[in-house]
């Protein structure tokens, strides 16, 4: 069997107390491997994907029939599954003298031992949401020089070995830190824009199901508590005219009375800009263009602004820990809504959750993009694929409301 995987329980409060010393499993559950849902960067666990074989413990390990290891709890059916489970694994425990509750100990690590390269992968419980539990990668360690006289000793010694890069970086197994970002300045996205102004929300559930539901894109879950985002805000744009430097910026209301502002610089239109975005700085509307016109450094051309409507799908790659979006946007002018619209599907890169380089991000954009392309071609809505901006919009709706005005002044 080259691939192997372990899950190493623990009690919560031993295994999380801040101590420089390795913590030691209670349990380890070796499971089937080709039945979880993993990839290089994460294990990610739903339902019947941890299939146990063999409990162990430091006295000995035990056989069992292969039998579904359940710890996910967000909706009734888990529940009932995560109760089942329990009750079968207590009694294996109390037939062979474990002195555990399966209840009282829970799933902190896994650990895929890759017998031909030699190599241990440690994954460590990372998030959980009612799509899924995920573990991430934290070390790669070789197994040539571990103890080989038990699968307890092999565990235990990978722990041990990959325990100081855990100490390094348990500070990112946090809902604060665990995203970075690759090239964090900037900006990836790829438009996709409709001739019309089709029913977003319907191409946004249907694109959901394909991804976050049934799985369509293979080796990407559902970002987790991130899958479905939907946003509606006013957008207050000011073009740069000078330095050089062109590109526009941006203010967004915020619901607590503050603004977001975003800026983004380039010469001309480009999939790769540099973009920033502050939120919650306080500015009154008065005085939008003058601060505009300090962060430009230049001069600024007021547009006309626009509400934007916004629904996201997230999903993120269980090989890399990159994490795309797809947006499906209606944009329409403050001053005539009804005259002045357009909608677009923007695919983008968001951010990687990685203790690890970043790797393949372009690669999987491109794979991405393409599934989102094949999936608009099926959907029989007219579009494009162009690089019409939100700054385009807004030029060409401030020029015809400035014609209008004159024609009708």
């Amino acid at each position: 069997m080259d691939n192997e995987l372990f899950i190493l329980l623990f009690q919560p409060g031993e295994f999380f107390a801040p101590r420089t010393m390795v913590t030691q499993p209670d349990v380890i559950l070796k499971c089937d491997d080709s039945a979880s849902n993993r990839g290089n960067n994460a294990l990610f666990h739903c339902e019947n994907d941890l299939i146990a074989s063999e409990v162990i413990v430091q006295q000995g390990s035990y056989s069992i029939a292969p039998a579904p290891y359940q710890f996910h709890y967000f909706t009734h059916h888990h529940r009932q599954l995560k109760r089942a489970s329990e009750a079968h694994f207590d009694a294996i425990f109390a037939r062979n003298t474990i002195p555990f509750r399966c209840a009282d100990v829970m799933p902190a690590v896994a650990i895929r031992m890759d017998s031909r390269n030699q190599r241990a992968h440690l994954y460590h419980f990372n998030d959980t949401a009612w799509h899924g539990t995920l573990m991430v990668k934290y070390a790669e360690v070789s197994t040539a020089s571990l103890a080989v006289v038990s699968d307890w000793q092999r565990c235990t010694s990978a722990l041990a070995a990959a325990y100081p890069r855990l100490l390094k970086y348990r500070h990112l197994l946090n809902d604060t830190c665990w995203y970075t970002r690759w090239k964090h300045d900037m900006e990836l996205e790829r438009k996709f824009t409709f001739s019309g102004i089709p029913d977003t929300w319907k191409l946004n559930t249907r694109l959901y199901e394909a991804i976050n539901l049934r799985g369509e894109l293979a080796g990407f879950i559902p970002e987790l508590d991130m899958s479905l985002q939907v946003f509606d805000y006013d957008n207050h744009i000011f073009e740069v005219l000078e330095p050089s430097s062109k590109g526009y910026i941006s203010f967004i209301p915020q619901t607590n009375g503050k603004v977001a502002v975003k800026q983004k610089w380039f010469a001309q239109n480009a999939e790769l800009r540099k973009e920033s975005i502050s939120y919650d700085i306080s500015v009154d509307r008065q005085q939008f263009e003058a601060k505009a016109r300090e962060m430009a450094g230049g001069e600024v051309k007021r547009l006309a602004p626009f509400r934007r409507k916004r629904f996201d799908v997230n999903f993120e790659s269980l090989e890399t820990g990159n994490i795309y979006g797809v947006y499906f946007d209606i944009c329409r002018s403050l001053q005539d809504p009804a005259r002045y619209a357009f909608s677009q599907c923007e695919v983008e890169y968001c951010r990687s959750r990685t203790m690890f380089n970043y790797h393949n991000v372009m690669e999987e954009f491109e794979q991405v993009c393409a599934w989102v392309k094949n999936f608009l071609e099926q959907q029989h809505i007219p579009f494009e694929q162009n690089l019409y901006s939100k700054l385009d919009f807004a030029r060409e709706t401030h020029l015809a409301l400035t014609r209008q005005e004159l024609t009708h002044g």
